[in-house]
Parts: C-alpha cells; structure tokens; sequence
C-alpha cells in the first residue's frame, strides 16, 4: 500500500444506493396529499439534488416557496420511517471495502449527519472508514473544497495524496479545489441537463472493475 494515500467517497449515489428510499418517501408523501406518484426512473435522478431535488418533481415547489419547509420536515419525516430498508452498497464496492484499512478511507457528503450516521449503522458500513464528514460539520459543504480538506487532514494525509469519488458535478469540482485526485462514477444519479463531460474530473470509471484498478492504482495492491 502507498504510504500516505487515502480514497474519499460522496455518500449517496456513488458509495450507497438510496434512492430506492428517498423516492419511496417522495411517492408516500404525494399519495398521502393526493397527487399522482412519480416513477422511479424519473426521480432517481433527482436524488443527487436531495430533498429540494425530489420536492420539486413532486410537488412543483421550490425552498423559497411559503409551503416548502413544512413539506420538507414532512419529507424527512417519512425518509426516517423508511429507515433505509430498501437501501444498498452499491455492488461495485462489496469485494474489496473490508480489504482496505479504515485509515485509509473516509465519506465526504452534504447530508446532514443525523441521517448519515443512521445509514451507516443500518447497512453495516461506520467500522470500514476512518473519517467521515457530514453536510452539516461545517458552514461550508460542497462544493467548497473544506470537507474534503477536513478529512485529509483527520486521516493524515496531504490534500494531494487523497482521490475522491463521487457522481455530481459538485463533488468534482470540490476535489479539484481541494488539489485531490476527481474520480466520477457513471452509476450515480444523473439527470437530463447534467452534462458530466463537461465537468472537471481527472478520470470516470463506468464499471466495478475500473473502480476497483482505479483504487489499486493509488493504494497499490492490497487485495
């Protein structure tokens, strides 16, 4: 293993598949007012965009609206009901995450950590990192570079000795501030005005397999 480098992860949609969770509280809470749910397909792309993402497919409504913080509790309320029965790793990562030393790996992502921690609990997953930093740590989330500095610096390591994977244009652009390695994952939850080409990544894997030789390349061969 390199001595001094670390891999960093966003949460959802590159590391854990939540988005069957997150559009089951969405499709809840428009049944529960008497709206037409949205299929699936058409909000697991918004769940990169989080609570205003999915409120505003659903409902039509945006955080500057008067109704919006009321349908927002009401949201997370239902997504904490859920309790992430329906959320997953996401298979790319099962064969080699307990392989690697939690030292050398730690979750950067906005969501807020009451609901973080909870989902790590629930899938089995806080003994494998070694840092994690939440949406709400800090005053500055992504895509300010700080959270990814953060946790550089919690694991020992220089700013430059980090790669960070993620799956939104956000995510890519705080890497690259924060003079890390910007890897973007193809499985994340992409939307149709995305436009990952153009974003400022230094590699994009597409499968498993390339994740998995993207990482042995910067830790070396521990596996």
């Amino acid at each position: 293993m390199t001595p001094g480098r670390s891999l960093l992860f966003d949460l959802d949609g590159t590391l854990v598949d939540t988005a069957p969770d997150m559009v089951a509280a969405l499709n809840l809470l428009l049944r529960q007012r008497g709206r037409r749910e949205v299929p699936e397909d058409q909000a697991r792309v918004q769940v990169s965009h989080g609570v205003r993402g999915l409120l505003g497919l659903g409902f039509g409504i945006s955080p500057e609206d008067a109704e919006y913080p009321a349908l927002a509790r009401a949201f997370l309320e239902t997504y904490q009901m859920l309790d992430h029965r329906n959320s997953g790793l996401f298979p790319q990562w099962q064969p080699w995450l307990t392989a690697v030393p939690a030292g050398k790996l730690g979750i950067v992502t906005n969501k807020p950590r009451y609901l973080t921690e909870r989902l790590l609990r629930v899938l089995h997953l806080e003994e494998h990192f070694g840092v994690v930093i939440c949406g709400d740590d800090f005053d500055e989330k992504k895509p300010h570079p700080r959270p990814l500095l953060e946790a550089a610096a919690r694991l020992g390591c220089a700013p430059g000795d980090c790669c960070y994977f993620g799956d939104s244009e956000r995510d890519m652009a705080a890497a690259r501030s924060a003079g890390q390695k910007a890897i973007l994952v193809n499985w994340g939850y992409f939307d149709e005005h995305d436009a990952p080409e153009d974003w400022p990544w230094d590699q994009r894997v597409q499968s498993g397999d390339q994740a998995h030789r993207c990482c042995l390349d910067w830790l070396g061969p521990v596996l």
